[in-house]
This record gives C-alpha cells, structure tokens and sequence, in this order.
C-alpha cells in the first residue's frame, strides 16, 4: 500500500506511544504529537482600557501582565481555524489547457505568415521544424 506521508502526519519517531491531548477548540482526542500547536500571547486588558488604567494608576511605569496561552488543535480545527496552509483549489493549474512546445508554437507562427500570404521562409530557423 503505497503511504502518503513519510512521517504519517506525526512527529513520533521511534516512539511507540505518545500522550493525549483535547483540541482547544472542540476538544478532541489528538494525539501531542499530531496537534497543530500555537504559542499566543495576548495583552489581559484591550487597547483601549490599557488607556484609562494608565491614567488613573498611581504608578508611573508599570506594566500590564501578559496573558500566555498554549493552544492545540486537532487537524481539522487547525484547518479550520486557518492554521494550516492548504492550497485553494482555485490556485491550482487547470489541466485542461494545453501546453505549447517550441515545435507546436513553430507550426503556430507558419500557418499565421501564410495565411498573411507571406513566404515561411521568414520564419527563424531555429523555430522550423526538422525536414522529414
């Protein structure tokens, strides 16, 4: 059976068992090794309170502690959530159009200058193709 992924879509190697984790957002079992981690730190006040409690505060310098959170999300939460970079099926080359070689554009270029009623002779000699 042929494998996607050489490592299975985890960082387990050599380990025969890893830990369970819940998905911060819809709290399924993942497996630590397979989640999508994110390290977020977050100011605990918005911009906007941080203003007046500088106004009002006592204290000249002092700073607002950070908030640190760990989250972890299973596979398609991280889809979800906009985690993961997935390429958009729109992005992706339509095959349905076909591609040109140097030989096709040749043939292209002469059937254009004679129907102009041009002589081929005025067509690069490098875009010719071979004589048969």
């Amino acid at each position: 059976m042929t494998k996607k992924r050489r490592n299975g879509g985890r960082n387990k190697h050599g380990r025969g068992h890893t830990a369970i984790i819940r998905c911060s957002n819809c709290a399924r079992c993942v497996p630590k090794d397979k989640a999508v981690k994110r390290f977020q730190v977050r100011n605990m006040v918005e911009a906007g309170c941080q203003r007046d409690m500088r106004d009002a505060s006592v204290f000249d310098s002092y700073t607002l502690p950070k908030l640190y959170m760990k989250l972890q999300y299973c596979v398609s939460c991280g889809e979800r959530c906009l985690l993961l970079l997935l390429p958009f099926p729109d992005v992706t080359v339509q095959l349905s159009t076909p591609v040109l070689s140097a030989f096709d554009l040749a043939l292209l270029a002469r059937s254009e200058i004679l129907l102009q009623g041009q002589p081929s002779s005025l067509l690069p000699t490098a875009l010719t193709p071979p004589q048969v």
